[in-house]
C-alpha cells in the first residue's frame, strides 16, 4: 500500500502519515483504514481528564466527511463518508528531546499517533474509482 494516499476534507479528520497505510478495504457501501497517524475523536478511549491536545480536537462519531484516495499522486476515487468506529491498535508516538531554560533535558511527544482503524460508510461516490483494482 506504499503508493496509495487517503486525504480527507477537514482538519479535525483523521490524518494518516504518508505512505503508512497499512489496509484499506471499500466495497462501495462501506470500508475500513487502518493507518499510522492521528486521529483525535471523542470515543470510550478518552478519559475527563485527557490531555489539552485531545480535547482541542476533540468531536464524536459518527463524523461525516470527504474523503480522497490516490494512487501514485493521482486521484482514483473520491467519497462522501461517515465514520462510525474507530479502534487503536497500537500506541506510536515519536518524542524528541528539548533542552530546558536551565539546562536539562525533557522528552515531549508534539503529535500523540496510534496504529488504529476506522470504520466507514459510503454515502455518496463523487469520483468514480479508475479501475476495479484500486483499493
Amino acid at each position: 500500500m506504499e503508493d496509495l494516499q487517503i486525504y480527507f476534507n477537514n482538519d479535525q479528520a483523521p490524518r494518516p502519515f504518508i505512505n503508512i497505510v497499512f489496509n484499506y478495504e471499500n466495497n462501495g457501501t462501506e470500508g475500513i483504514l487502518e493507518f499510522d497517524g492521528y486521529y483525535y475523536v471523542n470515543d470510550s478511549e478518552l478519559e475527563p481528564n485527557q490531555s489539552v491536545s485531545y480535547q482541542r480536537y476533540q468531536h464524536s462519531l459518527p463524523q461525516e466527511l470527504q474523503m480522497l484516495v490516490c494512487k501514485d499522486c493521482l486521484l482514483i476515487s473520491a467519497y462522501e463518508i461517515e465514520i462510525y468506529k474507530r479502534e487503536k491498535i497500537e500506541n506510536t508516538d515519536k518524542f524528541s528531546i528539548v533542552n530546558e531554560p536551565d539546562g536539562s533535558e525533557m522528552s515531549v511527544c508534539f503529535f500523540p499517533t496510534d496504529r488504529q482503524r476506522i470504520y466507514f460508510k459510503v454515502l455518496d461516490t463523487m469520483v468514480q474509482p479508475a479501475t476495479n483494482n484500486a483499493h
